[in-house]
């Protein structure tokens, strides 16, 4: 088995605390406030290994059928997918803050090595906005099965901002949610039409769920959006022009080679 990691996400609040911290509820609040949504909102535990490498207790709130989320089965192994929404309040004996975030598996064509490296989650909403959230890393796993199948997982968490939340309710109702299959081709999560009507419903209810139980608002949300926004603005053209700036060194770097080269074969003349 080949194993990749890069820098997933693990349920170790101190470590994972948001530069935009949540006012949220307190994990008994967020309890009280689960009974009185439990259709939609599921709350569990599960053990997991602890700053100290110790097994201990980790809180969630599931959004998509609580722990299960939502699997897609494909055509067997090999084109199986799971998305879940939740939101983790940490480990019961170690203060942390709340976070929301989307867990994903995928089983794509091949290898990282051999460029199935995925890189986007994007998801589509009833708008036409599209929200494109980098993978904040991902576990590569290769998976054998029985009759000679195998497959290539794929695994990963995307953590939330209070921003990503705010702007994700914005848009109406999501329509689609893929990955970059890393070979030119996207890996969906939903079917199109009605066929995953409800799990896409347990989406969208999540991302109103999560706004409640991390408690953010629209007061103070849609400046910071903004301000978002203009920052996004000015690194993406920060970006383009530092490419902009390699190609003209590049030109004129090729241009001043051209000329020596041309001066020396006209002095091989002489």
């Amino acid at each position: 088995m080949m194993r990749k990691l890069l820098s997933v996400l693990a349920c170790i609040g101190v470590m994972l605390m948001s530069q935009n911290a949540y006012a949220a509820m307190s994990y008994d609040q967020a309890l009280q406030y689960q009974s009185m949504h439990s259709e939609e909102v599921k709350a569990f535990t599960n053990k997991v290994k602890d700053i100290y490498g110790e097994k201990n207790k980790c809180r969630y709130f599931g959004m998509m059928n609580g722990k299960r989320g939502h699997f897609n089965s494909g055509g067997g192994l090999g084109q199986r997918t799971l998305l879940n929404f939740l939101v983790d309040y940490g480990f019961e004996n170690i203060q942390s803050e709340p976070y929301a975030y989307i867990r994903w598996i995928a089983d794509l064509a091949g290898r990282p090595d051999k460029g199935y490296e995925p890189k986007y989650l994007n998801i589509v909403f009833a708008d036409n906005y599209v929200k494109r959230f980098p993978l904040q890393g991902w576990e590569y796993h290769f998976i054998t099965g029985p009759w000679f199948t195998s497959a290539h997982q794929y695994d990963g968490r995307i953590k939330l901002t209070d921003v990503d939340l705010y702007e994700m309710s914005k848009h109406g109702n999501v329509l689609a949610i893929s990955i970059d299959a890393g070979d030119g081709s996207i890996v969906n999560f939903f079917y199109s039409g009605d066929k995953n009507k409800t799990e896409k419903q347990w989406f969208n209810n999540g991302v109103k769920h999560a706004l409640k139980i991390l408690e953010i608002n629209d007061e103070t949300m849609e400046a910071k959006l903004a301000e978002t926004q203009k920052l996004a603005e000015q690194e993406r053209v920060a970006k383009l022009r530092a490419e902009v700036e390699a190609e003209i060194k590049a030109d004129a770097e090729k241009e001043a080679m051209r000329k020596q080269i041309l001066a020396e074969m006209e002095a091989k003349k002489h």
